[in-house]
């Protein structure tokens, strides 16, 4: 039956790029002719974690040598825009947030887009995306006009492999994927330094942000796919025990559509030191929210990676899924990470190597085998030393 589903996905995805492909306007990419003015876009239309992984190497980009006086245009996911705009803006003159669901489905909306794109018409445009999309970044490369074209070689993670193929071709360069197991952080790095040459890039993601630690933990139960979720009554018993050890305040936050499951955890008996904040804010007062914070708890999500660039205390519930890619961080990073997965998992494969080669394409270990207890352990090790 899974194999089935898995299959009918496929066809599915084959069909939107093929339909994808042939709404194209050519009139829309035709050639504007180049100025004075030397022009760079550069994309990146993923979540939350990606571009937290990724946003740091803005500011090499706009102090190399190479794109030194460009006018630079950056488009981006609409999901962090007001993020971009609070703490990057200065590395770009020009943005394009895109909601990318809609610019997937929608022909209009996407020609707006690609009509803004093409007013321009660009010295280099990089994508700078790993497991590159077909009905994202690879279409906005093969419609604009730019001298060069540059992206990652990347994998099928995220496309179907011959599609994939099909797209290697809007490409004027495609830079190679170095060695295989890379950490997203170090892959960025590796894409970059081919590019940049002598720039000087970022050694580890950060927000520069003052550090003012409340007597608060900040608990964030979503996450994108269910499979990543932990079970809810399992966040709602360690925000119980936190106050009962600690006698620490307990914030839940996230979306909108992570309210109803906060209000599972935050109940009559438990109001006075548990407060639902879901669907309250943007991220950029997400991200001040967990600056102030002791220690924030979080399935593997795009929160995991804001805490970790604030270097905040943090403990990650994860099923493994791209295990090496996205979790764990280097050890010599940030010894106030803490990461729990599947116990079955980390008995059965128990070289580094050995996991993330099992976990590249997905994980089928259940997150629901992560007891409680795992969890208070590693929180116990991170607030019992500071």
């Amino acid at each position: 039956m899974a194999i089935q589903w898995k299959r009918y996905f496929r066809l599915k995805r084959l069909y939107s790029c093929i339909r994808f492909a042939i709404s194209y306007n050519p009139s829309l990419g035709k050639t504007l002719g180049y100025t004075e003015k030397k022009n760079l876009l550069l994309i990146k239309t993923e979540a939350i974690g990606d571009y937290v992984l990724f946003r740091n190497f803005l500011q090499t980009i706009r102090q190399s040598a190479k794109f030194k006086g460009y006018h630079i245009t950056f488009l981006g996911n609409k999901i962090w825009q007001d993020l971009a705009n609070e703490f990057d803006k200065e590395y770009f003159d020009a943005s394009i947030f895109i909601d990318r669901k809609r610019f997937q489905t929608d022909f209009y909306y996407r020609n707006e887009v690609f009509l803004e794109l093409t007013k321009t018409t660009y010295d280099t445009a990089i994508n700078a995306t790993y497991s590159r999309e077909y009905l994202l970044g690879d279409s906005i490369i093969k419609m604009v006009s730019a001298r060069e074209k540059i992206g990652m070689m990347g994998d099928s993670a995220s496309e179907i492999p011959y599609v994939k193929f099909f797209a290697d071709s809007y490409y004027s360069r495609l830079v190679e994927n170095g060695k295989e197991n890379f950490f997203e952080f170090d892959r960025n790095i590796h894409f970059f330094d081919q590019i940049l040459v002598d720039a000087k890039t970022p050694s580890m993601p950060s927000f520069s942000l003052g550090s003012n630690r409340k007597n608060y933990i900040v608990m964030l139960p979503g996450a994108q796919d269910e499979i990543r979720q932990w079970p809810i009554e399992n966040f709602k018993s360690v925000a119980e025990w936190i106050h009962q050890k600690y006698g620490l305040e307990i914030i839940i936050s996230g979306s909108k559509a992570d309210r109803a499951a906060a209000e599972f955890i935050c109940n009559d008996s438990n109001s006075s030191f548990i407060k639902n904040y879901c669907g309250e804010g943007n991220l950029v007062y997400l991200v001040k929210l967990l600056s102030e914070a002791r220690l924030a708890i979080c399935n593997d999500s795009g929160t995991l990676h804001l805490a970790a660039a604030l270097n905040i205390p943090s403990v990650c519930i994860s099923n493994g899924n791209h295990y090496g890619r996205f979790t764990p961080y280097p050890k010599n990073w940030n010894k106030k990470l803490a990461f729990v997965y599947p116990p079955k998992f980390m008995e059965v494969f128990t070289l580094e190597d050995e996991r993330m080669n099992a976990m590249k394409w997905g994980s089928k270990y259940s997150i629901s085998s992560i007891s409680t207890e795992l969890v208070q352990t590693e929180i116990e090790r991170l607030l019992d030393n500071g």
